[in-house]
């Protein structure tokens, strides 16, 4: 049986690129490298920023020089590819660059045919055109731009607070939602928790009781310190509109500024 031909293999490979302007030389990121890393093995690069690791990822993904300029010398092989000679196959190799949910969950179809269009090699004044035929060929275009403006305006500011809190789980950085008003809310503050695996606390207005409790249809519910989330449709929670229309607002202060004494209703 053949011995499998290795994962990676670049020999005396060299890449650099583009000097920044006329009066400076450019300078190879890395030159003269060895690399071999059989098939089924694992291999960790690490270094300080600008030593190249995010360099050495484009060389082997096809990226660079074809779609950065610089120039590459030596050989680089995947399996039996040779990477310099033509872009490797997306089957053969992958990347994911630091900020990997911009690059996994794009936010429009457009953006998602474009992309993998991009991986397959094709050139920039290509793939704007196809991009074209193939939203017209499924007939998705107006439904989608339809459904997007209908969601954004029927909830813009909890698609941002999504839009946020998927940032912040890449990063690992734990999310407390800020509670400034009443229970409706706090509902969206439970629901967007809920579905948050970096949640960490919620904020409440005590346990939403009293004119909290009157003023939806059926209150939040608190059991040992936790609020339980509700279950029904939206947001889990009704406001009951008569017991705001009894209850109208007289003063002329915003309700966001601040006062030197309790606020009672």
């Amino acid at each position: 049986m053949a011995a499998l031909a290795p994962a990676i293999l670049a020999q005396d490979l060299s890449f650099r690129y583009p000097a920044y302007d006329s009066a400076t030389a450019p300078q190879p990121v890395w030159q003269h490298l060895h690399l071999r890393v059989e098939a089924g093995t694992a291999l960790t690069v690490a270094g300080g920023n600008g030593s190249g690791n995010s360099t050495l990822c484009y060389v082997l993904a096809g990226l660079a020089p074809r779609h950065t300029d610089g120039e590459a010398h030596g050989a680089l092989h995947l399996a039996d590819h040779d990477v310099l000679a033509a872009p490797p196959s997306p089957r053969l190799v992958g990347l994911l660059f630091q900020d990997a949910a911009v690059q996994l969950f794009n936010t429009t179809a457009e953006d998602e045919v474009a992309w993998g269009l991009e991986a397959l090699g094709l050139a920039p004044e290509g793939i704007g055109p196809q991009v074209g035929v193939v939203i017209g060929y499924v007939a998705i275009a107006a439904g989608r731009l339809h459904q997007g403006r209908h969601l954004r305006r029927a909830a813009p500011k909890l698609l941002q607070r999504v839009d946020v809190r998927q940032s912040d789980e890449v990063r690992h950085v734990q999310i407390a939602p800020h509670l400034y008003c009443g229970p409706v809310v706090g509902a969206a503050n439970v629901q967007l928790a809920t579905c948050s695996p970096n949640f960490l606390i919620l904020e409440s207005i005590e346990e939403w009781g009293e004119f909290h409790a009157q003023i939806l249809k059926k209150p939040m519910v608190f059991e040992d310190g936790h609020v339980i989330p509700p279950t029904s449709p939206g947001l889990g929670v009704e406001l009951d509109e008569d017991v705001a229309a009894a209850h109208p607002y007289t003063g002329d202060m915003l309700h966001l500024e601040m006062t030197q004494h309790p606020v009672s209703l």
